[in-house]
């Protein structure tokens, strides 16, 4: 400020100089934009401690007041800004707030470069805008709005912008709960500064990111503190991510006019199995665009499904002595816990921060803190509640919410009494609600509290994962068959069975087909369990596991002078192959050739026949018998009217599916375009 003041003194300004900040001072808003600091009342802490840094600086007691004289304090946070300057761009031009945001990002944008040539200017050649300018920029942009993109992402439900600006209570946080953006604004999580720094690093690279790490080590914190520091990106939070969403939000993305200067940015807090694709797609539609960011968070068992993780960044979270530190001088720091030393916590903690940060504040582990609370509902015979929770708290542990009045019909209870059990609950902690939908504050909460719900039946665990399969709808099948299999094996032979059960009674091919997907996912993850354990068994050093795999799956006499150990993890995981799927395989031996005949019948689209021969690569099906029941099909109708290229796309299948070529002659039309 003294050179920007000595710049105006040399000019002959003799405005007041004012000093506009995004954040509060010590707390303390400023929102007098003509004030004086030396209107502030006498002892003020700003005032105190400004004395002692010009001091400190040289200057004398009359320079002191004279500055004071001559500078004001204003606190405009940018959240606030922007809204204002929107609130006025829509008034002006009488537009949908969503349309308006292009033209705040445009203003900002010449707002910035303007800032940029004044700081070697003199202050006599300062740049600025005027009102006409404002207007000029601000016509030019209302011209090319594409209004429909901007709105259709956002009156759907698919994301939302992330509010930074409205700190929510810390009611229950470190109770063991999903960070929001909301806690990040209220200051509520322990800092992790290293880790949140290289993440900003790579946004500012304009990286795509993954923030990697199990369930409860604190991803969600790493990843939405980081957006909260670059607040000069423009975020919007993905809540629903799917393949029918990606067209809207890359149309969204291209509508608002991003920048390297003005960038915008995308949140996917929490990529499950069932949205791996949908990810692959964003990222490959959105990672072109110049100024538009994507930031998710993924579990590191559900990394293995992405197929563009190679083409992200990925950050991994862990809970190391030096974050543990970290985390405890900051719940010291805030009050939130009285515990001397960090170590017995971190010892107890078995790498989580969600736990660590639970032993520090409430002295007891997460797990002994929700058995009480659904003993207590036995005791006290609270059936519905232990209804209610045993489904959510499953449904969420692996990856899915329940729709409010599917879970009424499926329980048979009035209104009244649902209200009355989900108040309690949502109060107690135990289950959260939104738009609706019912899941689990934290997924990692949500295991610990399915596990007390049945660890004395009734319920059984097979029981409640068969209703809540009943519950769900068809894209959410994926990712809860999957994980339910992967960490329950024991599960096979009943998931499989209410699996077959649904198929029969849905319509269209979603359900079938991200089952079937999962099952290969289940099977790969357990085919390299049982990898691992070779390798872990026969000791083979790290460094040559990736060449020691290479070897196993070449075909041929293996080779000679081996060291003994790779010799023989080699040989045995040769055992293997050719790999299989044997859950998938036996699905598909379950549904029989009739039923998926019928589901490739019901194929309208190229990508959704793609869906449908990838996930039966590797089977023995031979649908040749039902070339009849396929050729007076839309499948057939769709195969007969594509392009050589589209049918091109499908030979990638031929191999594992013999019957595609086979079935694309029905008639000599077809064949004349093949062959």
């Amino acid at each position: 400020m003294a050179k920007a003041h000595a710049k105006r003194a040399a000019a002959g300004v003799t405005d007041r100089a004012i000093l506009i900040l995004e954040r509060p001072v010590a707390g303390e808003l400023f929102t007098h934009w003509d004030r004086p600091l030396s209107a502030l009342p006498t002892g003020h802490p700003v005032l105190r401690e400004f004395a002692t840094k010009a001091a400190h600086a040289g200057l004398d007691r009359d320079e002191i007041d004279a500055w004071c004289e001559a500078v004001s304090v204003y606190v405009l946070p940018w959240g606030a800004a922007a809204e204002e300057t929107r609130a006025a761009v829509v008034q002006r031009f009488g537009l949908l707030p969503g349309a308006a945001e292009p033209i705040v990002l445009a203003l900002r944008d010449e707002v910035a470069s303007q800032a940029d040539a004044n700081a070697e200017a003199s202050l006599g050649e300062a740049a600025g805008l005027t009102r006409t300018s404002i207007e000029r920029i601000a016509q030019e942009v209302v011209e090319t709005i594409d209004r429909e993109s901007l709105e259709e992402a956002l009156s759907s439900g698919a994301c939302e912008p992330v509010d930074f600006d409205r700190p929510l209570l810390p009611t229950g946080f470190y109770e063991g709960i999903d960070v929001q953006p909301g806690h990040i604004a209220a200051g509520l999580p322990a800092p992790r500064q290293a880790l949140t720094g290289q993440v900003v690093t790579a946004i500012d690279r304009e990286e795509s990111i993954l923030i990697v790490g199990p369930s409860g080590v604190g991803k969600s914190t790493v990843m939405w503190t980081a957006a909260y520091v670059t607040r000069h990106v423009l975020w919007y939070r993905i809540r629903r991510l799917r393949d029918g969403d990606i067209a809207a939000l890359v149309r969204l993305a291209r509508a608002l006019k991003p920048s390297t200067r003005s960038p915008v940015g995308f949140v996917v807090d929490g990529i499950g199995i069932g949205s791996a694709e949908a990810w692959d797609a964003i990222q490959r539609e959105l990672a072109p665009i110049p100024g538009v960011l994507l930031l998710g968070s993924v579990r590191s068992e559900d990394l293995l499904p992405l197929r563009s993780r190679a083409r992200c960044t990925q950050i991994a979270v862990t809970l190391d002595e030096d974050v543990a530190k970290e985390i405890h001088t900051g719940l010291t720091a805030s009050g939130a816990t009285t515990t001397p030393h960090w170590r017995e916590a971190y010892e107890a903690a078995d790498g989580l921060t969600l736990e660590f940060t639970h032993l520090l504040t409430k002295g007891r582990r997460l797990s002994d803190v929700l058995s009480e609370q659904v003993d207590r509902r036995v005791v006290e015979g609270r059936q519905t509640e232990l209804d209610i929770l045993a489904r959510i708290s499953v449904a969420h542990r692996w990856g899915t919410d329940l729709p409010v009045r599917a879970l009424q019909r499926q329980l048979g209870i009035e209104d009244v009494e649902l209200r009355a059990a989900l108040s309690r609950l949502v109060h107690e902690h135990l289950v959260h609600e939104r738009l609706g939908h019912l899941s689990g504050l934290h997924q990692l909460r949500s295991g610990r509290l399915a596990d007390a719900v049945h660890a004395v039946p009734p319920p059984v665990l097979d029981e409640t994962v068969v209703a809540v399969i009943r519950m769900l709808t068809d894209e959410q099948l994926q990712p809860f068959v999957a994980g339910v299999l992967t960490e329950c094996p024991d599960l096979d032979a009943v998931v499989l069975d209410q699996i077959v059960v649904e198929v029969g009674q849905r319509h269209g091919t979603a359900a079938v087909t991200g089952v079937l997907q999962a099952l290969r996912l289940v099977d790969f993850t357990r085919c390299a369990t049982d990898w691992k354990q070779i390798l872990d068994r026969h000791q083979v050093a790290l460094a040559h596991r990736r060449t020691l795999l290479q070897l196993a799956l070449l075909d041929g006499d293996p080779l000679l002078d081996l060291q003994p150990e790779i010799a023989a993890a080699t040989a045995e995981i040769r055992a293997y192959l050719p790999l299989s799927s044997p859950l998938r395989d036996t699905l598909v031996e379950r549904l029989g050739t009739a039923q998926l005949a019928q589901l490739l019948a019901q194929c309208t689209e190229p990508t959704e026949t793609q869906r449908v021969l990838a996930v039966l690569t590797g089977t023995d099906l031979d649908l040749t018998n039902w070339a009849p029941t396929l050729a007076d099909s839309q499948f057939g109708r769709l195969l007969t009217g594509s392009s050589i290229e589209s049918l091109g796309t499908f030979s990638q299948r031929r191999e594992p599916c013999r019957w595609i070529w086979r079935t694309a002659c029905w008639n000599s039309w077809a064949e004349r375009r093949l062959f």
